[in-house]
C-alpha cells in the first residue's frame, strides 16, 4: 500500500495527512499483528510509505540496510518481558527512527534537521528515539541500554525482538 502524506511548510496538513496513512496506528495497536513502519521521502516536502510489516526488529533492519540513499522515519515495536516466576508482565515499547542513508547527499541530510520536530511527535507514545545511518547503531543491545537508561528502578527481566 502506497499512502502519501506532505505539507511540511502546512504543519496541519502534515499531521492530517500522516493519520490518514494510519500505519503507525496499527503498530500501536494490540490487536493488529503490524509491528514496524517505515515512511521516505518522496520528492523534497511529502513522505509515502515505505514498507511496514508483521517481522519486526530483524524485518525492519533489514528494510532500512537496502536504504543507503534514502531518509526514511518510522518506528518498531518490542515487548519488555518482566519474568518473577510466579507473576510474568509482558508491555509493548514503540521505538522511533529516523534513518540517513550512508550515501546521503549534504543538502537532504540538513533537511533532516527541519523536518524531523515535525515528524517525530507524529509517532506518539515512543518510548525513545534513535538518529541513525548504519543498522550497527541500531542493534538489540544499542535499543536495549537506552530503554535500561530511560526506565525507572523496575527493570525488565529481559526484552523481545
Amino acid at each position: 500500500t502506497q499512502s502519501t502524506w506532505g505539507g511540511f511548510h502546512k504543519m496541519d496538513s502534515l499531521r492530517q495527512g500522516f493519520h490518514d496513512a494510519a500505519a503507525w496506528d496499527e503498530v500501536l495497536d494490540d490487536n493488529k499483528p503490524t509491528n514496524w513502519v517505515l515512511f521516505g521521502y518522496e520528492g523534497k516536502e511529502s513522505l509515502k510509505l515505505v514498507g511496514k510489516g508483521e517481522g519486526g526488529y530483524g524485518e525492519l533492519v533489514a528494510c532500512l540496510s537496502e536504504h543507503n540513499d534514502d531518509i526514511l522515519y518510522g518506528g518498531f515495536r518490542l515487548t519488555a518481558v518482566d519474568d518473577r516466576g510466579n507473576t510474568v508482565s509482558r508491555r509493548a515499547k514503540f521505538i522511533f527512527v529516523t534513518w540517513v542513508g550512508q550515501n546521503v547527499s549534504p543538502m537532504p541530510r540538513a533537511r533532516v534537521s527541519v523536518h524531523k520536530p515535525a515528524i517525530e511527535p507524529l509517532f506518539r507514545s515512543t518510548h525513545c528515539s534513535f538518529s541513525v545511518s548504519s543498522v550497527d547503531e541500531l542493534s538489540q543491545d544499542v535499543v536495549i541500554s537506552k530503554l535500561r537508561a530511560s526506565g525507572g528502578a523496575h527493570q525488565p527481566t529481559h526484552y523481545e525482538f
